[in-house]
């Protein structure tokens, strides 16, 4: 059979932040393996991940790779936390996200809009449906 990639890339390298600020959206996750919360929010992010394999996500482990958490903190001017989520449009911050506010559906709500510009359906669908009931109110 096939083998499925995990949902989650690991950022290890100046290459791979290369890649993630190329990405047209990506999403990028800080993760702390000291922390509980954030083994709360690896969950999330991860079921996210896989409902939306279209959209990359990096996760970069802030304990081992600190120099590399520090140089994204430098790129994107966004101010470390972890767990944290930062999405990346054109390799500008476009929404980030910290602590407990690390889950998946804070994440769909706020990325659907996203993926429905870069032409996923079930985002198009999900967004359309939330500005219909957004009127409807």
């Amino acid at each position: 059979g096939r083998v499925t990639p995990p949902p989650m890339r690991p950022l290890a390298d100046a290459d791979d932040l290369a890649a993630l600020l190329a990405a047209p959206a990506a999403l990028l996750f800080k993760h702390s393996t000291r922390c509980p919360i954030s083994g709360d929010a690896f969950d999330e992010v991860e079921a996210f991940a896989r409902r939306h394999p279209a959209l990359p996500v990096w996760i970069v482990d802030v304990i081992h790779a600190r120099a590399l958490s520090r140089q994204v903190e430098a790129r994107l001017g966004v101010r470390h936390q972890s767990p944290q989520v930062i999405l990346v449009c054109d390799g500008a911050a476009a929404w980030d996200a910290s602590h407990f506010q690390v889950r998946a559906d804070v994440l769909e709500r706020k990325v659907a809009a996203l993926l429905a510009l870069l032409g996923d359906p079930d985002a198009r669908d999900a967004a359309a449906h939330d500005a219909a009931a957004h009127d409807a109110a």
